[in-house]
């Protein structure tokens, strides 16, 4: 088994697990949608995120469906993520005609929302509600708005090109599939140390100012004695145990 199809497999595990233990009732989709853009934010690949699922008329003409979003702090960009998430033992090619029919559905939960109409019939306490209000209803959103970036999160393998660029309602929406391959991508970046070389930093020999030291002592102490209390710790647990 190659690294990919370990993280696949440890994926789909942490996932039934977590959804296992969820007391607000999420699906695996939904949680397979919190673990991929907490991943996403991570990486500074998205900012004010939130889990947020609606859907209405699911194989129809005027589907929509959507899994969360996000909307920066100037209300330049917004996010819209829908995800096509199925628990296979192995990875999944995703065909082009999956693609295309989360393309139409999150698309027109968003023509749907900012022509104003969308959140009328949207209950108060819906998790969809303050979003489909901000596109409908917020000025400074519609005033600064200049992209919509509608993302296909999968755990399947995507091959296929991206859809093309369009624009709704006056508005730029790039389209984009992050699937199980960037997923791992972006994980393995995530536990790449930071190296920094002092002795050609910039092309220049960097001295550690000595309270840096002090510090980084004083760190280091610090971790080798909470890692004693935690051995310590289980060494009592096991004792207990009959270990």
């Amino acid at each position: 088994m190659n690294e990919i199809n370990k993280y696949y497999q440890s994926l789909i595990q942490d996932i039934v697990a977590l959804q296992a233990s969820n007391e607000e009732g999420d699906t695996q989709e939904q949680t397979f949608t919190r673990i991929a853009i907490d991943m996403l934010a991570e990486a500074g690949e998205t900012e004010n995120a939130a889990i947020a699922y609606d859907e209405k008329a699911l194989g129809t003409r005027n589907q929509h469906k959507i899994n969360a979003y996000a909307i920066s702090d100037n209300y330049e960009t917004v996010d819209l993520f829908i995800s096509i998430f199925d628990n296979y033992e192995e990875i999944k090619t995703v065909a082009k005609a999956d693609i295309d029919t989360a393309t139409k559905r999150i698309i027109n939960f968003f023509r749907k929302s900012i022509y104003n109409d969308y959140v009328n019939e949207v209950a108060e306490s819906s998790p969809i509600f303050e979003f489909a209000n901000t596109l409908a209803n917020f000025p400074e959103l519609k005033e600064n708005l200049v992209r919509v970036n509608a993302v296909i999160l999968t755990n399947g393998e995507y091959k296929g090109e991206f859809p093309p660029s369009v624009q709704i309602c006056g508005y730029n929406v790039f389209y984009r599939v992050i699937d199980i391959n960037y997923l791992y991508k972006i994980s393995e970046q995530s536990r790449v140390p930071i190296e920094l070389d002092f002795d050609n930093f910039e092309g220049e020999n960097f001295v550690i100012p000595v309270c840096l030291q002090i510090l980084t002592i004083k760190i280091t102490k610090h971790i080798l004695r909470l890692f004693r209390v935690l051995v310590y710790q289980n060494c009592m647990n096991d004792t207990a145990h009959g270990c």
